[in-house]
């Protein structure tokens, strides 16, 4: 009869929530421990609904994001190729070392507001050393750069936005957990000396693949009581 804690999914809990609330409306003398526990269900099964949408939502951000970052490094490697091929492919070059002053490794190894600030530089150096290669990269990588900081940001708040859904989610399983514990204890008083009973009202063993453990006070106790009762 060992309530799960806190730390089980909120499925687990709202599937074991929904046999324990089922168990109780089924007798008279215990329905009316449903009346606080059933809002608090309602709760984590608005904040599970909450979370996962967050997160889907946060999938779709990061896949525009990783789109943003992906094209803004093709555009980075074809306009290099460009400066490589004016600086003779010297590397050690004037024009080149000023427009990648680090290698286009370095540029495409950033990401979001960084690698962006970087290509603003380089479209500055382009400009005013190679205004030719410019010409047909300055708009596209100005463009990408943009893209790539507005999907940054959108990829904080998406993230934010899940980390309060999943915060909210934990404080209602936590809060579900004591009520189930709190019905527990008012069953053992509705029902002192037959614990059978108190444990038929909670799933025996509700995980497939890890059994529930047995109870403190569990069928030893409950058997050597009854033997003392009879005898």
């Amino acid at each position: 009869m060992a309530i799960p804690n806190e730390s089980r999914s909120s499925e687990h809990l709202l599937g074991y929530s929904l046999y324990h609330v089922a168990a109780l409306k089924a007798d008279p003398e215990a329905s009316h421990l449903t009346a606080a526990l059933e809002p608090i269900v309602s709760t984590v099964r608005s904040a599970f609904a909450a979370r996962t949408a967050s997160e889907q939502a946060e999938l779709e951000v990061l896949a525009r994001y990783s789109r943003a970052d992906f094209d803004l490094d093709e555009a980075c490697r074809i306009c290099e190729l460009e400066v490589l091929a004016a600086a003779g492919k010297d590397r050690a070059q004037a024009n080149y070392r000023a427009a990648f002053p680090k290698g286009l490794s370095a540029l495409v190894a950033e990401r979001g507001r960084s690698q962006a600030d970087k290509v603003r530089s380089l479209v500055a150096e382009l400009k005013k050393r190679l205004p030719d290669v410019a010409e047909r990269h300055a708009t596209k990588l100005e463009t990408l750069a943009a893209g790539m900081i507005e999907a940054e940001e959108a990829l904080r708040a998406a993230e934010t936005v899940t980390s309060g859904a999943m915060n909210d989610e934990r404080i209602g399983r936590s809060e579900l957990v004591r009520q189930l514990h709190r019905n527990r204890g008012a069953l053992r008083v509705l029902y002192p000396r037959n614990r059978r009973r108190v444990a038929s009202f909670f799933p025996p063993a509700y995980s497939r693949a890890t059994p529930e453990p047995i109870d403190d006070e569990g069928e030893e106790v409950e058997d050597a009581e009854q033997s003392a009762a009879a005898g």
